[in-house]
This record gives structure tokens, sequence and C-alpha cells, in this order.
């Protein structure tokens, strides 16, 4: 996913981004233990919340700039990531992802194919269907989305209330601690 793709610290330097993590390494020995796991939920919750405005962001230009368009499905790209079991052990299990490979004619009337960034259920799509597709020439490439309520509305909105939930805990965590040791 191209939201995933977002450098937060693209202007820093190698060797200031390594003493920001120093820093913060050695600043946790000085915060008590009991604030620690409420810094860490927030931090959590602010990276859910972050990467949720983002994504937001992201979607609402294509959303606004984007051309509206009908693809045609050519071929799938298939990436197989194998996982371990979640107890441990020897045992692996191997899943595939779909990208589809989709054919469009822009506003030129030129061919385009191209990978989608958002994978797909193999079984509800097949190749030669027409998907709906949002699209946005940027210099000479092309970004394609799948026109779809999940991308546009719901995803964000459900990382924006798992980070929400994170950093509320965090925040009621250490108002708690600070009220309780007055």
């Amino acid at each position: 996913m191209s939201f995933l793709n977002h450098n937060v610290l693209g202007k820093l330097n190698f060797k200031q981004k390594i003493a920001i993590v120093f820093f913060v390494f050695i600043c946790s020995f000085f915060i008590p233990f009991r604030f620690f796991d409420s810094i860490l939920k927030i931090a959590i919750g602010g990276g859910f919340i972050s990467g949720a405005y983002y994504m937001r962001k992201v979607t609402r230009n294509m959303i606004k700039n984007g051309i509206k368009s009908k693809a045609k499905i050519v071929d799938f790209y298939i990436e197989t990531e194998i996982k371990r079991h979640y107890r441990g052990g020897s045992r692996t299990r191997k899943i595939d992802y779909y990208f589809p490979i989709v054919s469009f004619a822009d506003t030129k009337g030129i061919t385009i194919t191209q990978k989608v960034d958002t994978s797909v259920n193999h079984l509800n799509v097949k190749i030669d269907d027409f998907v709906n597709i949002i699209y946005l020439k940027n210099s000479n490439d092309y970004q394609v989305m799948l026109d779809s309520n999940l991308r546009k509305f719901y995803f964000s909105i459900i990382l924006f209330v798992i980070g929400g939930y994170f950093f509320l805990i965090g925040v009621l965590k250490i108002l708690g601690a600070i009220v309780f040791s007055l």
C-alpha cells in the first residue's frame, strides 16, 4: 500500500535518525516504569492515527483529482508470504496475495496496463472481469486505486478507531497515575 511507503523522517540523514533513536532509548531509562507502558500505548496510538490521516489524505486526493474509469483485469501478480504458525514450532503456512493487473484507457485514449497496489480476493474477481478504478497521473506514472468503499472510507476509519483506543488508554493511565500519586 502506498501509504506505508511514506517517510516521516525523510529530511533527516542516517546519522540524525540514529541520534533520535539513541536519544529516545536513553530517555526511556529516566521514565518511571509505570509511565513507560502508557507512553508506548500513546506512541502506538499516534502511529495508527497518523497512518490513518495520511491514508485518508492520499485517498481524498485520488477521489478529488482522479478520474473514474472501468478497467479490465488482464492478469494477477501473486505475492507469496510464508508465515510461521502463531504457536511457534516448525509449522508454516503459505499465504498468497493477488494484486490485479488492470488495463484501461486514459483520457487521451492511451491504453495503460498497471498493477493495482491493493490485493483482492481472487475468488470474487477473475481475469477479463471489469472493475471500477480511480486513476491519477503523476508525471509519467499512474497511481491506480480500486473504487471500493473499503479503501475509500472504512479502512482509514478502522485505523483511526484502533489508534484512538490505544492513545486514549495511554492518556488515561498517565492521568490516573498522576492523580493517585498526589
